[in-house]
């Protein structure tokens, strides 16, 4: 099996990962069996809580064991996950369908990417990674794009619908997880237990000293937590502004897009005008959540889809820098520290936000969520440039 072939499976691994035709209905399909704002987000809190405890695990495990073997097991948990969800009617129900596949995207989170930078350096490709990371990118946004359409589209006969044909969709990443070949890598020689929560212990400790690590992770961290919980609201915002569930697909295939072309234009618009400028671009996306606040009527769409490109932007240059400066035995851990670093700030904000939005109204959290936004991302991007 040639290891060349690991690009393009991952790369339609990518496509299929993100075709959830569930996502852009998930708000309404909640609100119609009775839940609130709050709960809500909790559910999905309930999800990054999994995710954020599983995160590191599983990237360890994924650099100790192999980057197919996790990444086959998380692929055959989703289907499993899909069909709790096309079956269930309740909080608890749902809160169970997130935990399964919260296990799932941690076993597959981080290897993915991981998996690709490996075979890069197997091949002496490694110089192109930002390019093929930029395009897989984009395939996964094209990919969500599609499913998004499809998804509202299938709502307009039946909420639970998207769910059910998401099982069989989601079937298509086992084969492909099993088609790739393992690269070479540097491994860990650790041979018991406690040697190996030593070795995750010291990668931790590696990115909290690193300092461009540290403020890459942070960074990331940041606009992958709180951009999530801006994502969510945007569903609440536009049943607010007048727009029914039939075109909630549409939007979201427009933000899939304008995040797929943000993943594209990073390695020009790198090359054209340097790695700092880029760094700033992501720092706008507070400014977008301010003005979806403050204008809350259809003139919160450009700024909606703007957000959703400084976002795809973001993703293939923070993740760049990370491989760059990461060696291949722990590569999956320190990837799968930066999702877990997001995880964290999204549990640490999105039940309160939630909270908040029933007390006062959408206006106020996305005047929140901004301002909170600028704050906190304004120290690890200026900390990156310089280390940069």
């Amino acid at each position: 099996m040639n290891i060349a072939g690991n690009i393009w499976k991952l790369q339609a691994d990518r496509f299929f990962s993100n075709f959830w035709l569930h996502i852009a209905i998930l708000v309404p399909f909640f609100e119609s069996n009775g839940l609130s704002a709050t709960q809500i987000f909790l559910t999905e809190t309930i999800f990054a809580v999994v995710t954020a405890l599983s995160e590191i695990p599983t990237g360890y495990l994924s650099d100790v064991i192999g980057r197919k073997k996790c990444f086959v097991i998380g692929s055959a948990l989703i289907p499993v996950s899909m069909t709790v969800y096309a079956f269930s009617h309740t909080f608890w129900a749902f809160a169970g369908a997130e935990t399964i596949m919260g296990i799932a995207l941690a076993f597959r989170s981080g290897t993915d990417s991981s998996f690709l930078y490996d075979t890069l350096l197997e091949l002496k490709r490694e110089k192109e990674h930002k390019r093929i990371e930029g395009t897989a990118l984009f395939l996964r946004e094209i990919g969500s794009g599609i499913a998004n359409i499809l998804g509202g589209l299938l709502a307009t006969i039946s909420l639970t619908l998207p769910f059910v044909v998401n099982v069989f969709t989601s079937l298509v990443l086992l084969p492909l997880a099993l088609a790739t070949k393992e690269p070479k890598r540097e491994s860990s020689q650790s041979q018991n237990a406690k040697a190996h929560a030593k070795d995750m212990g010291r990668t931790v400790l590696y990115c909290a000293k690193h300092p461009i690590l540290r403020n890459a992770t942070l960074y990331m961290a940041l606009i992958n937590g709180l951009g999530i919980i801006g994502y969510w609201m945007e569903y609440l915002l536009y049943s607010k502004i007048g727009i029914t569930v039939t075109y909630f697909g549409f939007l979201a295939a427009t933000c899939s897009l304008m995040t797929a072309l943000g993943s594209k234009a990073l390695h020009p618009l790198d090359k054209k005008m340097g790695e700092r400028f880029a760094l700033a671009l992501p720092l706008f996306m507070g400014t977008c959540m301010v003005a979806i606040g403050l204008l809350q009527s259809l003139w919160s769409l450009p700024f909606v889809f703007l957000n959703s490109f400084l976002w795809g932007l973001s993703i293939p240059l923070l993740r760049d820098i990370l491989h760059k400066n990461t060696g291949s035995s722990i590569r999956a851990t320190v990837l799968s520290v930066t999702s877990m670093s997001g995880r964290l700030v999204f549990i640490a904000f999105s039940a309160g936000m939630g909270h908040l939005i029933d007390l006062t109204n959408i206006q106020t959290g996305f005047l929140c969520l901004g301002s909170l936004f600028l704050v906190t991302t304004a120290l690890p991007a200026m900390g990156l440039m310089r280390a940069r």
